[in-house]
């Protein structure tokens, strides 16, 4: 999720940062799915950083219900774009755990406030980080190709 160096940057900024309507260059720093304490809905929440034009390294926050049929048609929508794998999703920890994966994913975003709210979708996506990092220092090289015999099997 998100370092100590980017909490303390986002606590010097405006946290009510809203960014204009227009589409931006963005990255996924931190995001969550989660139940509501007081009201048991569920919420997906996916914090933004602008990486272009004059608000480049402002954060913001795309807050939705997904409680709803809309609002979870929507947000899965966008989490599909991101990356996100929708199958064999069964929780709201199941959500939480794959969204944690597509943190550091760049998109190209639209912002579009429709009065009361601010709408983000994911128009392009690009997350090719593996799962894991992969340190290839140190390991053998592959091996090499084997001839087939005359029978066509290579041993």
């Amino acid at each position: 999720m998100s370092t100590f160096a980017q909490e303390w940057d986002d606590a010097g900024q405006d946290q009510d940062f809203d960014p204009p309507d227009g589409a931006y260059l963005a990255r996924l720093f931190d995001g969550a799915a989660f139940s509501g304490r007081t009201d048991g809905k569920n919420y997906v929440k996916l914090n933004w950083e602008l990486l272009d034009g004059d608000d480049a390294g402002k954060t913001f926050e795309d807050f939705k219900g997904i409680s709803n049929r809309v609002g979870l048609r929507i947000t899965r929508e966008k989490l599909v774009m991101l990356g996100l794998k929708p199958d064999g999703i069964e929780t709201i920890d199941g959500l939480h755990k794959a969204i944690g994966k597509l943190i550091g994913a760049q998109a190209t975003i639209t912002v579009v406030h429709d009065g009361r709210w601010c709408n983000v979708e994911v128009v392009a996506a690009e997350n090719d980080a593996p799962d894991v990092p992969i340190d290839t220092e140190g390991l053998p090289d592959p091996p090499e190709a084997v001839e087939a015999d005359d029978d066509g099997v290579p041993f």
